[in-house]
Order: C-alpha cells, then structure tokens, then sequence
C-alpha cells in the first residue's frame, strides 16, 4: 500500500511502460516459466475457476514473492510475473471475488512508517492478507468493523495502527469510502507474540 488518505481521490501520476512493451514483459514472463514447466495462473484461470472460494482464490499465490511497487500492478503483470506486494494482491482479490458474487471490502491499516492492506469477504467473516498466502490457512478470520480488523493487522506486524480506511478501487483510482482514527495507537498493540517479521513475505511497505 502506498498511498495517504489525502490520495485517495487523486488521479494516478505515473510513467507506464509503453502498453506494447509491457504486453511483451508479460508474454517474456509467461514464457519463461511454462519453459520451467510451470504456467502461471492467468486472469482468465481465476474467472473460470468453478469452486472459487476465498481460500481458493489465495490458493494461486502460495508461491509468490514479496516486491514493493510504487503504484499498483496491472493485474496481467502481477500474475505474469509472481511478483507483488499487498495491494496488488488486494485488489486483484476485490475483484475477481466480487465476480463471483462474494463481497469483499478494501482496506488500508496505518502504522508508523508502513500501510498494510488486505480485503475483508463478509461471506467468510475474515480477511486476505498477502503475508498470509504461504500458510495453509490462508485466510485471517476478523470481525468486520475497522477497528477490529486494524487491531489484527497490526498486531500481525507487532506494530500499533494510526488509522484505518475502506476504499475501494475503480478505473485504477482509490476512492475513500470511510476512515477511523486511533486516540491511542499504542494501547493497540496485543501481548500476541507477532509473526517474524524476518519472513520477507512481512517485509513492511513504506509510505510514499
């Protein structure tokens, strides 16, 4: 995640790849890996998939690494090259899950120096978090409302969170749909011994 909440409404700056050297960088990154004898899983794959689920859903990234972009991924990249960090995932997750008729909810967790996003699905009462694709829970069950979910996120990185946000993301643009704010940030912080955070898949993300 890489964006303060004054961004949310802002247009996206950025320099693109010209669009048919980017096409080639994907199709170069699908062709090395079906070389090495494993194709990797495409938009088309996760639209069709029958019995998606959350959990399925998640499934697809186990083997993916951790890199920080400075703006969110076109998906095809993403998938392309197994290469990402948490709001790519996120808002892949947003959307394909809400083709499929569940409803997901993005979310932004601040903490100092660091945002974390994740998507909250109601249907399975708990969230996708990117660090939690190599597990084989792969979903982190939460209570929906923002604080409860920013008090888990946080605690997952031994942290204490500032503010939390639900956005969602259209046309490749943030849109703020609510914010909370933490009086007291570090009364957030549990006795829960966090995850190490020496995993790279909990490399911190900075904020722009």
């Amino acid at each position: 995640m890489r964006d303060r909440s004054s961004d949310f409404s802002a247009s996206r700056v950025r320099l693109p790849l010209p669009g048919s050297l980017r096409i080639s960088l994907c199709l170069a990154a699908g062709l090395i890996c079906s070389t090495l004898g494993a194709r990797p899983v495409t938009l088309d794959d996760l639209r069709r998939e029958p019995k998606l689920t959350p959990q399925r859903f998640a499934s697809y990234f186990s083997e993916f690494r951790y890199q920080f972009f400075e703006e969110v991924q076109l998906p095809e990249m993403f998938l392309a090259t197994e290469l990402g960090d948490c709001d790519d995932y996120a808002t892949l997750a947003a959307e394909i899950l809400s083709q499929r008729g569940f409803r997901p909810h993005l979310i932004a967790v601040r903490m100092p120096g660091l945002v974390h996003v994740v998507c909250y699905v109601d249907e399975i009462g708990g969230y996708l978090d990117y660090n939690s694709r190599v597990y084989l829970k792969r979903t982190v069950s939460c209570d929906k409302d923002l604080r409860s979910i920013a008090n888990k996120v946080a605690r997952s990185f031994g942290a204490h969170w500032t503010s939390a946000s639900e956005f969602a993301f259209v046309h490749r643009l943030k849109h703020l749909v609510s914010t909370i704010t933490h009086a007291n940030p570090s009364a957030s912080v549990s006795s829960i011994p966090p995850r190490s955070t020496s995993d790279p898949s909990l490399t911190p993300l900075p904020l722009r």
